[in-house]
């Protein structure tokens, strides 16, 4: 499927609860254990160097949305049922793409030789093996593997980690910019970075809840092909802009940059930014914990109306969400507006300047 926000209310399910949201005949999904017949195959799994027409170090805005949108889609037929894009939590740059398909409970003994079978053909193919000498237990540690490419006329190091804990997984990342990463979500920010700028968005209308009641969208809704083949036709009825979800992230950026320049300066230690935000970090509030219980909510009805290939169902649920998921945006950007005042206010009390 092509359109955003599906796939942004797909996301934020998975984040938060590991929910399974097949879009289909409800149909439990076999586990079946990813093998690839080649290192090649594992490298096609890359951004930049594969075949999934995503590109390390670009924004997500900067993306191929429509190679985004395929990756990140669940996908029973491929060798990896789903994947996540990670960004830099500052900079928004895409640093690392995890793929992962589910493990039977006895995988967790046997499946040590899907391991030991990637490693050997990554080894085959030049991948250099970066674990200790000795592995305790491997089926709770990632195997990690380093190559080097030319990217852009560029030398980059990329890292491949395997790992079945849980699930089958294979993460590829590019070393340099996992440390940007690690070093963005401490705040660390490159000299000279510039305070973020908000970047307006309209105010998308949410459908009308009757939209529902149309026989097609009940069709268009009942089993995954549909929805698959629908295409452009989803955008028709759900906003692919998210005014409110850009604001809360604006936030999120706007804190780290904050920080950052108050520890830069010298004139406070981390800890007293710690007292200030006492109390008043998002992700830490109550409310917040009963956003994540709505989306939940509506997640196992629609569920339920997949088994019974309910579309019309579906389709309300999913309006609810998207409801429960801009108010949800709303109030976590006013949490971050509140936080972010007392960071401003602090830093004016002790001269720090902000410009």
């Amino acid at each position: 499927m092509t359109f955003k926000s599906y796939h942004v209310l797909r996301g934020t399910l998975a984040a938060i609860g590991s929910v399974a949201l097949v879009v289909g005949s409800g149909a439990p999904a076999l586990a079946a254990r990813p093998t690839p017949n080649s290192f090649g195959e594992i490298e096609a799994l890359c951004p930049s160097v594969g075949t999934t027409g995503l590109t390390f170090g670009l924004t997500r805005e900067q993306q191929n949305q429509t190679a985004l949108a395929k990756v990140t889609a669940e996908d029973p037929t491929r060798l990896f049922r789903e994947a996540m894009a990670d960004y830099s939590s500052w900079s928004d740059r895409l640093y690392r793409l995890s793929w992962y398909s589910a493990m039977e409970e006895s995988d967790q003994v046997d499946g040590v030789e899907w391991q030991l079978g990637l490693a050997q053909m990554l080894e085959k193919g030049g991948w250099r093996d970066l674990a200790d000498d000795v592995r305790y237990d491997p089926r709770w540690q990632e195997w990690r593997y380093a190559k080097e490419f030319m990217i852009d006329g560029e030398p980059r190091q990329l890292l491949i980690e395997i790992e079945m804990s849980g699930n089958y997984a294979v993460t590829c990342s590019d070393i340099e910019l996992n440390t940007m990463a690690d070093n963005e979500g401490l705040g660390l920010l490159e000299p000279d970075s510039p305070r973020p700028a908000m970047v307006e968005v309209a105010r998308a209308v949410l459908p009308d809840p009757s939209t529902c009641d149309r026989p097609e969208i009940h069709d268009m809704f009942s089993t995954n092909e549909k929805l698959e083949a629908a295409g452009h036709k989803l955008d028709e009825i759900f906003p692919k802009a998210n005014a409110e979800g850009d604001a809360a992230r604006f936030g999120e950026r706007l804190r780290t940059w904050l920080v950052w320049k108050m520890l830069e300066s010298g004139k406070i230690p981390q800890e007293d930014i710690w007292q200030v935000e006492e109390g008043l970090y998002p992700d830490a509030s109550e409310e917040r914990q009963d956003d994540l219980i709505g989306f939940l909510e509506d997640a196992g009805a629609i569920m339920e109306a997949q088994k019974q290939g309910d579309g019309q169902t579906v389709c309300q649920k999913f309006l609810s969400l998207f409801a429960k998921q801009r108010a949800a945006d709303e109030r976590q950007a006013a949490r971050w507006a509140k936080l972010n005042a007392a960071l401003e206010a602090e830093a004016v009390r002790r001269g720090i300047a902000l410009d």
